[in-house]
């Protein structure tokens, strides 16, 4: 069990993010602090901005547009 540090951010999302954001952190080391249950991860503070950007790319590379 982690211990109260500053700059902890308490990540609450669905399973499926929560994998997206664990690959992140595999190419991009020191984000994700520790892993508490299947929705919730703590990660760096410093480093949101980071997790934000990439997944908003992730998820706009799949999704389906369709096209007129």
């Amino acid at each position: 069990m982690p211990r109260a540090q500053k700059g902890l951010l308490l990540v609450e999302c669905d399973p499926t993010v929560k994998q997206l954001i664990l690959n992140i952190d595999e190419k991009s080391p020191g984000i994700v602090i520790e892993e508490i249950d299947d929705e919730r991860l703590l990660v760096n503070e410093h480093r949101l901005e980071q997790i934000k950007a990439e997944l908003e790319r992730r998820l706009e590379e799949n999704t389906y547009q369709v096209e007129d």
